[in-house]
């Protein structure tokens, strides 16, 4: 089985609420710019798009998550929450990208 990478993706109707979780120091202000940043991102790092497991994320439930594990919402947290996301799907054979 190939390794599964796991990526934190708001749905499009959430992300104002992401947006205002996470601040706009590391994320986009729109769900356009998110993607083309995201898929951008994957690509310069070697990770074809198609291959990832799109984590989408209830942006309460991950701001509880991080903030009770981490104390922040910062990228490594949130990439973290979407490991363990992935993890509680599929098993171990998964990794995160943030």
């Amino acid at each position: 089985m190939d390794k599964i990478i796991a990526v934190v993706w708001p749905r499009p109707e959430d992300y104002p609420r992401f947006l205002e979780i996470c601040g706009t120091a590391d994320v986009p202000d729109t769900y356009l710019e998110f993607v083309q940043q995201a898929l951008t991102s994957l690509r310069a790092n070697g990770i074809d798009p198609s291959r990832i497991e799109k984590v989408h994320v209830d942006p309460d439930e991950m701001l509880e998550w991080c903030m009770r594990h981490h104390g922040n919402v910062e990228t490594e947290a949130r990439a973290l929450f979407a490991l363990l996301k992935v993890r509680s799907k599929y098993g171990k054979g998964a990794d995160a990208i943030n």
